[in-house]
């Protein structure tokens, strides 16, 4: 399990932290406004010329303004004193001439306040740390706030034109206009965990029972069935239960019936052969993966408010051991296992990964990363090469350790060291990180979650890359706060093998879509009727509401209710994405 996680581990859930007001060694947010104005290409929109270069003055440090989302805890706010920050900003000065101030905001609030800031008059901070959306980038560029980034990248940072312009054309295809002008360097954590939906099972259950692990979906069927009839919780109620979510048991289990890809209606396109895209829901393959979780939801096997539980809901059933299984990305398994230790229980669930259908297939899609949040330059950035510059630093290796980790190779601290003790047989040669003794008392002790935020942990105040291999994200698991009472959550070999089995061969890469323009945004919103008909329907047939022989219909009515259409927008989007990912390769 990667260390990105960690964090949400060994807090047990999801800690969703604000911060308000100023803090010691940061600005106070305000509204401050900014011109609308385009800015002239010579000083935003390119980098310095080799002229310019030779006559850049000596003196310094140059500082640099960085308005972000603060995500820490209140307790805990991020500001200048922040031992890695103190850290990061004595770097930046000693490497970049660069002295950092930041201007943090309460997380929650940051997309209103950004919004503010930016329609104001007065100057705006030289980097903003925000994801916006593809189209807000481009109105933003188009009104001069923000600046061009590719001589920028190509003069100042090899490192980001290495891994996101020439490894991942994808991923700046996200982060440009239609026109290839780049106009945000996004962070990406690339791991192909991140990229992979799949279900988790009681394995304590299966041990109890004598089951192996699931390896079709035949197989699954039985391990609930058996959960079931053995009354596996043991209150003597048959309410041991698979508690899926919708759209990510579509993804994890279609494959298995041959569906090339399927989420919810909105999102369930592909191609076919002669590249012509369809909405995969009205496939028979797709009818054939609706009709086995009908089965399983008529033998009572699937929760019965599956399809509109509340968080609570979830909990509940949850924290009373009644969850069988559910769905969701690959460390769904991690977050439920360690939930129930936190109530004291010792239930251990573990990510089955691709199962095998009836007919032999078996491929889960792996979603495509264009990387979250990043950062922009603004118009108002008096020096935008230093700026590329500490961009770059959260692409290297050292700078991505530095921000995850508080240390690198040259930077020690008393929680983490450097280790190169690999277990026999696992293909790893580069080092990684384990906790030092004090790391560990500490990070597992009464401060948990709150150290990391305490010490500046996690930092997502500038852009990073990182991407782990398979063998390195098996190793997480095998060093990294994982219960010892754990079979499978602590040790690599069944994740190493589930994760190459999907790198190798299981795993078929999304497509990609061009962000949609305005006037297709506008076309497609006359197709809400028809995608919620659509959900509804399969939802209806899931939970035997409506006869699977009654599926033709269904086709026939989506079909009269203009599937084509709908699937002609989708396709003039492929079409620009092909077109668009040409252009930056």
């Amino acid at each position: 399990m990667v260390r990105r996680i960690l964090a949400l581990l060994l807090a047990v859930c999801v800690v969703a932290a604000v911060f308000a007001g100023c803090t010691p060694g940061t600005e106070q947010s305000t509204g401050s406004e900014s011109s609308s104005s385009k800015a002239p290409e010579s000083s935003s929109q390119s980098s310095l010329s080799e002229d310019s270069k030779d006559d850049e003055p000596d003196e310094g440090p140059f500082t640099l303004s960085i308005y972000c989302a603060d995500f820490v805890s209140m307790e805990y706010p991020m500001t200048l004193e922040t031992p890695n920050i103190v850290a990061i900003a004595q770097i930046f000065r000693d490497e970049y001439n660069v002295q950092l101030a930041l201007e943090p905001v309460i997380a929650e609030k940051m997309e209103e306040l950004v919004n503010v800031r930016i329609a104001g008059g007065d100057e705006l901070p030289d980097i903003i740390t925000y994801g916006f959306s593809q189209e807000r980038l481009v109105e933003l560029y188009n009104n001069g706030i923000i600046i061009r980034l590719n001589d920028l990248i190509a003069e100042n940072a090899p490192d980001v034109q290495q891994k996101m312009i020439k490894d991942n054309p994808y991923m700046t295809m996200l982060n440009s206009d239609s026109d290839g002008n780049v106009l945000k360097v996004p962070s990406y954590q690339g791991n192909i965990q991140h990229q992979l939906q799949t279900i988790d099972i009681n394995y304590t259950w299966l041990k109890e029972l004598g089951l192996e692990l699931p390896e079709t979906t035949d197989a699954l069927f039985e391990a609930l069935k058996a959960f079931r009839d053995n009354d596996a919780n043991g209150n003597g109620v048959k309410d041991e239960v698979l508690f899926p979510y919708y759209e990510s048991m579509n993804t994890a289990l279609s494959g298995a019936f041959g569906v090339a890809k399927m989420g919810g209606a909105s999102n369930s396109w592909w191609v076919d052969g002669d590249g012509k895209v369809y909405n995969t829901m009205l496939t028979d393959k797709a009818r054939a993966y609706v009709e086995f979780v009908a089965k399983m939801y008529a033998e009572g096997l699937i929760d019965p408010e599956f399809l509109n539980a509340s968080g609570e809901t979830r909990n509940e059933r949850l924290y009373n051991d009644k969850v069988a299984g559910t769905s969701g990305n690959w460390w769904m398994g991690a977050v439920n296992t360690l939930t129930m230790q936190g109530q004291g229980k010792e239930i251990e669930y573990v990510p089955l990964g691709p199962l095998t259908g009836p007919n032999g297939d078996k491929n889960v899609v792996l979603a495509n990363l264009g990387g979250s949040g990043g950062s922009v330059i603004t118009k108002d950035c008096e020096h935008p090469e230093l700026a590329m510059k500490i961009f770059n630093y959260g692409y290297t290796q050292d700078g991505y350790d530095m921000y995850y980790y508080g240390r690198t190779a040259t930077v020690p601290n008393e929680y983490y060291d450097i280790s190169d003790e690999i277990p026999e047989g696992l293909p790893l040669k580069e080092s990684y990180y384990v906790y030092t003794e004090y790391g560990s008392e500490q990070l597992s002790g009464e401060l948990g979650i709150d150290l990391w935020n305490k010490l500046g942990y996690n930092l997502n105040i500038l852009p990073y890359y990182n991407r782990l291999s398979d063998a390195r994200i098996a190793m997480e698991c095998e060093i990294t706060g994982m219960p010892d009472w754990c079979d499978i959550m602590n040790h690599w070999q069944y994740y190493y093998e589930k994760l190459t089995d999907v790198t190798n061969s299981s795993g078929t890469p999304d497509l990609v879509f061009a962000s949609p323009t305005n006037e297709q945004i506008s076309a497609f919103a006359d197709y809400n009727d028809l995608m919620l008909f659509i959900d509804e329907s399969i939802q209806n047939f899931m939970i035997g509401a409506v006869s699977m022989d009654k599926w033709d219909d269904f086709v026939a009515q989506c079909e009269a209710m203009d599937i084509a259409g709908a699937a002609a927008i989708m396709q003039a989007r492929y079409d620009s994405a092909d077109a668009m990912l040409a252009k930056f390769s």
